[in-house]
């Protein structure tokens, strides 16, 4: 990518369109992502709207149109008129999911890709402009107020294809498992006897993560060796001072974050990892994790949005590469 001077850099007119419906309290990652890019990009004074499927739709001229996260659904109704308004705007696709893809209405438009993983995901180009830059930065945070640790372990999501193995590794005896009512018969058919609880509150500074002493990373198959970012419940469990432990099938997304994860926050299995917690060193350790990866994830950050900032004056004037 090219690098222009501060100083050269003009006022962009940007619409971030989000086509889920934003809620007061939005806890979906790609709805996060767009309202705090809009806030970084108006903060360095450029026009920004951000409309959303249960918003008004105010047509107008904008010079850059990015789609978020939409793959299959798309309010063709309620869109259209903005996307043909501005048949001259370069239009992209701001993405965290390396296995989704836009949808077809407006995939034929797009010729520029904002995404949280490389780029060899794709074996043809659809696209013009590339940026690979760590959206999940986002939920960092300076960690919240230290409170009493009620719990030892616990993973929390959906049951997604291609960790069943590291499901079944984990999911046993004292282990804690947030998930919702449709996805425990899932977890429990490949045989997770580990205890069970339902969602999660993620109030700010009220968030159930913070009763945890730890909580448990895995991957999908496929990041082992296309690279992902940390996913977000990695800087989750930062601002909620909760340690992370890493099955060592992620020790090449661990090495190429670049963050500062000692090989003791690696493990191979549930027994290992329940020691560990146990140690009397645990604390400290805990805390010292904490504090360093919290520091490294704040400076990612501010480059996160400044490399987006920097890679939509390019898009725009035809010099990015």
């Amino acid at each position: 990518m090219k690098h222009l001077r501060r100083s050269a850099l003009e006022i962009l007119k940007i619409c971030i369109i989000e086509t889920a419906p934003i809620p007061e309290n939005p806890i979906d990652a790609h709805v996060r992502n767009a309202i705090e890019i809009q806030r970084y990009l108006r903060s360095k004074g450029h026009e920004c709207d951000l409309v959303a499927q249960n918003q008004k739709i105010v047509v107008k001229k904008y010079d850059i149109l990015i789609v978020s996260y939409a793959s299959l659904y798309f309010d063709f109704k309620t869109f259209g008129p903005l996307f043909e308004a501005n048949k001259e705007a370069k239009v992209g696709w701001l993405t965290n999911e390396y296995n989704l893809s836009p949808n077809s209405f407006y995939k034929k438009m797009v010729s520029f890709v904002i995404a949280n993983f490389e780029e060899k995901k794709w074996k043809k180009k659809w696209y013009s402009d590339f940026l690979m830059v760590n959206l999940n930065t986002f939920f960092a945070r300076e960690p919240n107020k230290e409170t009493r640790k009620l719990y030892d372990a616990i993973y929390y999501g959906t049951f997604r294809p291609g960790r069943d193995r590291y499901f079944k590794k984990y999911l046993k005896k004292d282990f804690v498992l947030s998930t919702s009512e449709k996805n425990k018969r899932k977890f429990k058919e490949i045989g997770a006897s580990c205890k069970y609880m339902g969602k999660m509150n993620w109030l700010k500074s009220k968030e159930t993560l913070n009763q945890f002493k730890a909580s448990l990373y895995i991957e999908d198959e496929v990041t082992h060796d296309l690279y992902n970012h940390l996913a977000n419940r990695f800087y989750e469990a930062l601002f909620c001072n909760c340690g992370i432990f890493f099955d060592k099938s992620c020790q090449n997304t661990i090495k190429r974050s670049g963050y500062p994860i000692d090989s003791w926050w690696i493990v191979d299995s549930y027994d290992e990892m329940m020691q560990k917690i146990k140690d009397p060193s645990y604390n400290e350790r805990r805390l010292q994790f904490v504090e360093a990866n919290t520091k490294h994830a704040l400076t990612e950050r501010s480059e996160a949005f400044a490399k987006i900032e920097q890679f939509l004056h390019e898009v725009k004037n035809g010099k990015s590469i």
